[in-house]
């Protein structure tokens, strides 16, 4: 079984191929093997992916009743998550 290791960041203007891409070893070590492949990530994508799920969750929520059950889930994690400190 071999795992991904931390690829590192690489902006598609600087040569990602994706969101999300393979990270090859270096060198061809039996470390290297053994811990298989890096996973990199191209940062502004990855963003914008959030900004874009948070503002699809909220507008479904705003679509919510106030004493729906989704509205009463995301007030308690809400509250638990940023208001117990």
């Amino acid at each position: 079984m071999t795992s991904a290791d931390w690829g590192g960041l690489l902006h598609r203007e600087d040569g990602a191929p994706s969101y999300l891409f393979e990270v090859l070893p270096k060198t061809t070590s039996m470390k290297d093997v053994c811990l298989g492949t890096g996973l990199g990530m191209a940062p502004r994508d990855f963003i914008q992916d959030f900004q874009n799920g948070v503002s699809i969750f909220f507008a479904t929520l705003r679509g919510r009743k106030a004493d729906s059950q989704e509205a009463a889930r995301f007030d308690k994690t809400f509250r638990r998550v940023f208001l117990s400190k």
